[in-house]
């Protein structure tokens, strides 16, 4: 009987085998937006009462085991080959949709310590610039295409820094050589940097900023704006943010303290399910933004969510099937025939995470079958352009004769 396949020991395991390792054997979040149990080190979510499981809790967030194993191994590589790390960033970036890994390898890039040095000569005199690698990382914040899913959110460029500043995260950098290991703050790199720029960018093309605005990301630019200490150029960024300016006790405050105009988002509150319908449509206000609105005794009924199904992507259709099927809409021929063909564009098995919380068992089916047409399409993209040859090894000794019959 021959002996089962051993895996590769890790001592022998090289940049290809880690970077393998990292892509299929990482996980698919890093952040959860509700509370969890740690079991052998994978999150699951938490069970209503009565249900509870054996393990850690996990309060809604950063996952930091999960982080610190994608991030140790991202490292691993980094250490191996850093030309190697660097592509696969690039890469992540624009061929990927786990948005995690990109937040990962953003902030590797970004912490990292080969920075553009100058390298001297014997006689002092500069020979040459090392590789700046950072600017990579400057690069992932800053790349934007229109319309594109996969470029970094304003969630993800102020989730880099929160990874950072994780206790855990910033003693591997520490221990790595990325910062000063006396310091007492985690090491950022370029980092700050990098999120003003992305800051500057947006408050000069205020279209964008408003959109961003409209997207539900508000408060997360009034964060990411206090994290760095940003100052803007006008007054006009803190307007379209409605975020009232007062004079700090020193007094280094300067923009927007007077004559301010407030860009405010009125609720809807007072307006009937039909006014509240009439206002999505006349100011063509997207899922996000229109929700938070809702007033409590309303709350999203079945002609919201039409009103609101323009607006949404097939991304979006698919991670709200959910509430779609409590809402009764996927009995809706329109609505349903929209969501199957939505289900044919995915390019992950997120839907698989979504069937579990889904009832009637034909929609988990499509789901499964969803999750299984983006492991198709993933294949037929990654071997368009290669010639595959499937061959089979059959044992025809006596002992597999039944086998064979």
């Amino acid at each position: 009987m021959a002996n089962a396949r051993l895996p590769l020991p890790e001592s022998q395991m090289g940049p290809a085998e880690r970077l393998l390792d990292v892509v299929l054997g990482g996980s698919a979040h890093l952040w959860h937006n509700r509370p969890g149990i740690e079991v052998a080190g994978l999150w699951k979510p938490a069970k209503s009462a009565g249900k509870a499981e054996r393990g850690k809790a996990i309060k809604p967030g950063l996952h930091v085991s999960a982080a610190v194993t994608l991030y140790a191994r991202l490292l691993e590589i980094h250490k191996l080959n850093p030309d190697l790390m660097a592509h696969l960033a690039s890469y992540a970036l624009v061929e990927t949709d786990w948005r995690d890994l990109k937040v990962a390898c953003a902030a590797l890039m970004l912490v990292q310590a080969r920075s553009g040095a100058p390298v001297h000569d014997d006689d002092g005199s500069v020979a040459f610039y090392d590789d700046d690698y950072r600017r990579i990382g400057e690069a992932m914040v800053l790349w934007y295409q229109k319309k594109s899913n996969r470029m970094l959110t304003p969630k993800a460029v102020l989730r880099i820094a929160e990874l950072l500043e994780t206790p855990e995260i910033a003693a591997l950098n520490r221990t790595a050589g990325f910062g000063d290991p006396a310091a007492k703050r985690a090491p950022l790199g370029r980092w700050p940097k990098a999120a003003a720029k992305w800051l500057g960018l947006r408050e000069t093309n205020q279209p964008m900023l408003s959109g961003l605005v409209k997207a539900g990301y508000k408060s997360t630019i009034k964060n990411l704006a206090r994290k760095i200490g940003y100052k803007p150029q006008s007054p006009s960024f803190f307007g379209l943010l409605g975020w009232k300016q007062s004079q700090a006790d020193d007094g280094r405050r300067e923009i927007g303290l007077d004559n301010l105009e407030l860009v405010k988002t009125e609720r809807f509150d007072g307006l009937s399910e039909a006014e509240i319908c009439e206002t999505i449509v006349t100011q063509r206000l997207r899922y996000k933004d229109a929700v938070g609105r809702l007033p409590s005794d309303i709350g999203l009924t079945p002609a919201i969510m039409v009103t609101l199904l323009p607006s949404l992507s097939d991304r979006d259709l698919r991670q709200l099937t959910p509430t779609l099927e409590e809402l009764g809409l996927l009995s809706v021929p329109q609505i349903r025939e929209r969501w199957e063909k939505a289900l044919t564009t995915a390019t992950d098995q997120r839907a698989l995470n979504i069937a579990k919380n889904v009832r009637d068992k034909g929609i988990k089916e499509k789901l499964e079958e969803a999750a299984d047409h983006a492991v198709k399409n993933a294949v037929a993209a990654a071997t368009s352009e290669t010639e595959v040859r499937v061959m089979f090894l059959v044992d025809k000794s006596g002992s597999m004769q039944g086998a064979i019959e």
